[in-house]
């Protein structure tokens, strides 16, 4: 089998979490508009998982 191997770093782009952890880090050489991307993103996913739980204890709630 030919498959094509991707690097590590095109792998974890797919993967929500990964780039949830590296927008996290701390880079010394990031622009300021770099780190509010980041800001931006770490938020849009923190309000979504929020958004989840909420969701997720109302049908718990309604279960009971």
């Amino acid at each position: 089998m030919d498959r094509k191997k991707e690097p590590h770093n095109a792998a974890q782009k797919k993967w929500i979490i990964f780039r949830y952890f590296n927008a996290l880090k701390y880079n010394k050489d990031q622009s300021l508009e770099e780190k509010l991307q980041d800001i931006r993103y770490c938020t849009s996913v923190n309000l979504g998982m929020f958004v989840i739980a909420v969701i997720l204890t109302i049908l718990n709630f309604t279960r009971i």
